[in-house]
Parts: C-alpha cells; structure tokens; sequence
C-alpha cells in the first residue's frame, strides 16, 4: 500500500516544526508523504493541482473553500468542544502518535480504504513463550528465537506481555513512538482495532515486527482474555506474519490464559533446579484444567535451558514426569553482561536455538507450517 498524503496547515510555524520534526523520526515518516502550510494563499494554490490529497489536518482559519481535492479533512481544535460543521475534529494539543493515529483512523474509514488485511492467508502460527518462574531465560529465548526464524526469510511478529517489560533491553526504543494504545483500541471494534494496528507496528530494523509497549503494569493488567483475542487476530488477518512469538510473563491472568489457550505451541523452559520442577508441574495440572483442554499438555514443549551439558537429569527431577524435548547451554558470559544486545548475538547458543526451530518444524510439520 502507498503512503497516505498528509496536508498540515497552521499559522503557527513552531506547531508545524515540531510536527514535522517527530514524522522524520518516527514510524509515521514510511506510512505518510506530508507536506506543510503556515499561510491559505500557498494552501489554496497546491490545492488547485491536480492531485488529490487523501488527509487535510488544518486549523479552523486555514480551512479551504474548495475541498474538492480533499478526501479526509480534519480540524485541529484547540478544546475538546470545538465543533466545525460536518467536519471531524482532533484536538491539537495532544501527544503527536495519538493525533496521527486518530486521523489514519477517520480517514480509512470515511474513504473505505482496502487496509493491508489480507485475511485469506491468515494463517500465522502462534507460539507461546512461558514459564511460571522468573529468570528461566523466557525472553531471551523468545527474542533469540523470533530473530532466528526472521533470519529465514519468514516474517515474524514479537508480542511482550510482560507485566513489567524487558522489551528495551532487546529493542532499541529510544525515540520509537508508543504503541500501548494497543490495549486501549483491542476494547474496541474488530474493524476499529485493524485500521488502527497499522500505526501502532514497529519495525526491529528490517526483521521483526513488535508493539513498543511502556511499562505501563496497570494497562497490561487490566487486558481480558477477549482483548488478547482480538488482538492476535487483528495481527492474523494481516496476512503477512508466519509466526507470532509471545513472551508471556510468569503471573498467571487472563492475557497468559488467553494467549496459552491461543497458541500451537508453548515453549516451556526449565532450569535444573527442584523449584523449577514442581512449580511447572503444578502449573501444567492447574492450567489445564482452567483452560478445560485435554489436548494443552501435548502442545508443550519442555526446553531445559542454562543446560551444562550433563548426561542424565538428576533422579528427583525426573519423578516429575515432565518430557525435555529440548536443551539450550549455559552461557557463562552472560554472568557478567551490561547490556542486552549480548544476549542476541551469542553464535553457538543461537546455533541451539536455530536447531530447537528446525526439530519444530519437523515434529509439527502440520502445525507449525503450511
């Protein structure tokens, strides 16, 4: 899909710097070809060419006689009251990825726009990342892994659902528009929530795909089951993801079952460590019977993670009956680590996880992949 032509016009020079200055350096500047007017006589002479502008987002003094060539026209109100004939109006004053949001919105739907919703080939597979004890390597794990299957051509979205986010430990997010409207919009209109997705997608360089969710526990918290629903088919019927990696947090609430009861598959790491043991068995018994599947236990797949390479699991540990599928290594330089970008680029521990993808891909092959 091209981008969407932006008109802003406002006598204000210093509104439309600013503005300008965030589009050039925020997700907004790939989906929107803007361009800035600070007086009507410029305004009106570019909007008797020929082209059609698909947004006009312009204060109330600005507003052209002729909208002939405007598909969307918004007014930037200065009060939340403010009313302009027909016209939509978005408050001026408010954070700049809220405003854009909004006017993307209204213009898709009062033009009906054909949305990157290519819903015939919704086939992405889910899987989950969980454990119910904290410093198992879930996020380690769950990141290593979407870059690994991005390496291979496919495309990949990573979803954190941590109550308090690691995503800027693995992600650089200085300066990258919030995307935690998320959870506001999955309360909405399916129709609503995919019109409004696309401007809350982030890009990690050209391989992943994620929301750059704040630390904000109380949203996150507050998620239903049906909001995670919405969500993960919001990101389906895309069309464009092969996969959907869910870091989950270790609480157990709603967003976890949802997402649990969601998935193909639920990578579970363990640690050699008793604690491990029985809490995952007894979580394992617990939630399957919250979720009321017979069948969730056989979408697990135990990973014993920080493995050092022992030949057999330690007696105590095997009366609990839990399966290892997989193991990943111990890394002893991550002991010492300032920074998340060491936990990325480890060659022989993301060779493990390369290895952990291709024996999914062989023991789901009508699973995991068409």
């Amino acid at each position: 899909m091209s981008r969407v032509s932006v008109i802003i016009a406002d006598n204000d020079l210093n509104y439309i710097k600013s503005v300008s200055s965030f589009i050039r350096t925020s997700d907004f500047s790939s989906q929107l070809a803007v361009k800035y007017f600070d007086n009507e006589s410029d305004l009106n002479t570019y909007l008797q060419g020929k082209s059609k502008t698909n947004i006009l987002l312009t204060t109330p003094e600005l507003i052209p006689l002729d909208t002939s060539r405007i598909e969307t026209l918004i007014v930037l109100s200065e009060t939340q009251t403010d009313q302009y004939k027909s016209h939509t109006a978005l408050l001026k004053y408010q954070p700049l990825t809220m405003l854009l949001t909004n006017a993307l919105a209204e213009f898709y739907e009062q033009n009906k726009v054909e949305k990157i919703t290519r819903s015939s080939n919704a086939s992405a597979k889910i899987i989950s990342v969980y454990s119910p004890i904290g410093g198992s390597g879930k996020t380690t794990i769950a990141v290593n892994l979407s870059r690994c299957i991005a390496s291979q051509g496919q495309r990949v979205f990573y979803f954190n659902l941590e109550l308090v986010s690691s995503l800027p430990l693995f992600f650089d997010t200085e300066g990258v528009a919030d995307s935690s409207e998320v959870f506001y919009f999955s309360k909405a209109k399916g129709e609503q929530l995919d019109t409004k997705l696309e401007t809350l997608i982030r890009k990690d360089g050209h391989t992943v795909d994620y929301f750059n969710i704040q630390s904000r526990p109380e949203e996150i918290y507050d998620t239903t089951e049906k909001d995670i629903g919405n969500i993960l088919t919001s990101l389906k019927n895309r069309g464009v993801y092969d996969y959907i990696i869910i870091d989950l947090d270790s609480s157990l609430d709603e967003r976890v079952l949802a997402s649990l009861k969601l998935s193909h598959v639920t990578l579970w790491p363990l640690v050699l460590d008793v604690q491990s043991f029985h809490k995952s068995k007894s979580a394992l018994e617990g939630y399957k019977r919250i979720l009321q599947d017979d069948d969730f236990q056989f979408k697990v797949e135990f990973i014993l993670n920080k493995y050092l390479g022992e030949n057999n699991i330690p007696s105590p540990l095997l009366e609990y009956g839990l399966e290892i599928n997989y193991q990943l290594p111990y890394v002893s330089e991550w002991k010492t680590i300032g920074d998340g970008d060491s936990l990325t680029s480890h060659r022989f521990y993301n060779d493990q996880i390369n290895k952990l993808y291709q024996k999914l891909l062989e023991k789901n092959r009508g699973v995991l992949v068409d």
